[in-house]
This record gives structure tokens, sequence and C-alpha cells, in this order.
């Protein structure tokens, strides 16, 4: 295409496409009423003109030297802009419906972490008696003096919120920039793993869960943050679905290309065809919905999509039902990470 800039809206003034500078947009394109013509413009001269469809009017702009020529020209590559429209407002439509289905969801996952702290710090401290005294500052510390326990909880549960809350900038930032910046280091899996899992230990105890990790000490190649938000919604999401009062076994395979971490537990039954679509966004498993369990189907595309960034992967290896009737199966996920040298 030669150096046509062209300006497309709806009927109703809605842009769809535009690479016209925004002065020019103002100066030049309001004034357009031919199919094409000359105009100088801060000295130079231009060739513009303007077509309209049944649903779209075309406005185009060139300083060319063949287009100055040659109206002909100017007109053949309007045309050919002019007969894309209708696909460029298809991709615009679902371009913007993406994004403000992440973005949505971004407020959302945001909004409700901001609630769960509220609710912890009124649960702890009510808010009406907050509203009765002057001394705000005296009435916390003699709740914190008389419920050092209770205390210490408000504040592990409070920081894994708000580890939460800096998880789901990460993802955004991670999955939704053109180039991602990721710092790919040699780092022991079993730490950076435990270093997410002293978050949920609260979540654990509380659903009676005995957390079973191999003593190991082995070496991948990745980037810590993303690979740490990976880790954060895989044990968010085991937590969720895992059987209470049972078992969660993590054991780890040092092979020659990759490190593999193996999640052994009890979990919500996971049918035959659904073992690779539980990786896909917006899927919840079928038994989780009967269940009442189902949630937004954003965990396991997270982990799925942040390992892939990281030339790794997540797959569930193995799936057993404990008996025909029951809700729970043998589940068993592995996550690869490469070694350096082997992630090319």
């Amino acid at each position: 295409m030669e150096d046509l800039k062209y300006h497309i809206i709806t009927k109703s003034d809605n842009v769809i496409v535009s690479n016209i500078d925004k002065t020019q947009v103002k100066d030049i394109i309001g004034y357009i009423e031919k199919e094409n013509e000359l105009i100088k413009y801060e000295g130079i001269q231009f060739r513009v003109g303007k077509l309209i469809n049944d649903k779209f009017i075309i406005y185009g702009v060139s300083s060319d030297k063949k287009m100055i020529r040659s109206s002909r020209s100017f007109k053949t590559n309007l045309n050919i802009i002019a007969s894309s429209c209708e696909n460029l407002a298809v991709i615009k439509t679902q371009v913007e419906g993406q994004v403000y289905k992440e973005v949505n969801m971004l407020i959302h996952n945001l909004t409700t972490l901001n609630a769960h702290n509220m609710q912890e710090i009124f649960n702890f401290i009510p808010q009406n008696d907050l509203s009765k005294v002057k001394n705000t500052k005296k009435l916390i510390l003699e709740k914190v003096k008389e419920n050092p326990t209770d205390t210490t909880l408000v504040l592990m549960k409070l920081l894994k919120n708000n580890i939460s809350t800096k998880t789901e900038f990460s993802v955004f930032s991670k999955l939704y920039e053109d180039n991602p910046e990721l710092d790919f280091q040699n780092m022991d899996v079993k730490r950076v793993l435990m270093n997410t899992i002293y978050n949920f230990f609260i979540d654990l105890t509380d659903k009676k869960i005995e957390l079973d990790i191999e003593e190991v000490s082995y070496k991948a190649n990745f980037d810590y943050e993303s690979v740490q938000v990976a880790f954060f919604h895989m044990i968010d999401n085991t937590i969720k679905y895992i059987k209470s009062d049972s078992q969660l076994t993590i054991r780890f395979d040092d092979l020659i290309n990759q490190v593999d971490i193996i999640f052994d537990m009890i979990s919500l039954k996971v049918n035959e065809n659904e073992k690779d679509i539980i990786f896909n966004n917006g899927y919840s498993g079928e038994c989780a919905r009967e269940n009442g369990k189902s949630g937004k189907g954003i965990g396991m595309a997270r982990v799925k999509q942040i390992l892939e960034l990281n030339n790794g992967s997540i797959e569930l290896s193995k799936s057993l039902p404990l008996d025909k009737d029951s809700n729970y199966s043998n589940n068993i996920f592995k996550i690869s990470i490469k070694k350096e040298g082997y992630y090319r």
C-alpha cells in the first residue's frame, strides 16, 4: 500500500480505525467533501477524499507524489481500504470485547480482594466500634493486646490478599504486554514453590490438609515473578478443590532437560473428556459446577499461560475416580519447567 493515510468511521461517528494524526483529523478531515481533491496544508500539498458506503465513511489523505499526480491511484487505494472496512470493524469489536473482558476481570478480582481485606479487619474490630470511639488507635492497640493470636491470623490473611493483588497486576502485565520482560535465572524450584505455599498455611489448616512435600534441591531456568504467579494460582485452585481432611503430596523429578513438579491429591473429579479443556480460559469443570464450586475458569488457564511464557507446561497426567458414585478422584498434575539451555 502506497503512502495513504486513512480515517474510517461509522455513520454514527464511531471511529473504526485511523492512522491519521489527530491534528490532521481536526484540521483536514472535517472539511473533506469530495471523493478526491488537492489541498495545501502547512505548505505541503495533499490529495484528500472520502468514500461513503452503506455503513462507513472512509477518509483518505496522502502526500505521496504518485497520488498527487494521479487521482486514479488515490481512488484505487482508497477503494481497497473501503473493501476491508467490514473485516476491520469485526476485528475491532473482537479486540475491544477481549480487552474489556480482561480489564473487567482485573477490576472484579481486585474489588473482591479489597472486600476480603475489609471483612477481615471488621471481623476483628467491628466497624461500629471504630465509629463510636474518638481514639481509634487506642482501641486497635487494646484489641491487639487482648487477641494476639487472632491478630496474627488477620495479618497473615491480609498478607495473602495483598500478595494476591500483586499477583493480579503481575499476570495482567505479563500476559497482555507485547514484549513482557522476563528475567530467566537458574533457581531452586522447591524454594520458589515454598515461598508461595507459606501464604496458604492457614487455608491448608482450615481444610485439615496434610502437606507432604519432598525434600530436594533441583534447579530450573525461569522468570521468578511470573512463575511464582503460576504457583500461586496452582495452590489456590488446589486448596479450593481438594478434599477436606486429606493429603497433598508434592514431589519432584530431576530430568535431563527439565524439572517436573508432581501434585498428587484427592480432589473434585475431572472427567476423561475434560483433562485438556480444564486449562482453557473460562472453563469450569462439570463436577465443580454440579457441586456449586465452579469459579470463573481462570486459575488453571493462568497457570498454563504463564508456564508457556517460561517455556514450561502443565498437564493432568492422571485422574482415577475413587469409586463410581464419588465426586472425588485421585488427580495428579504435572508442571514441567525447563533447565538452562533446553528452552530454545
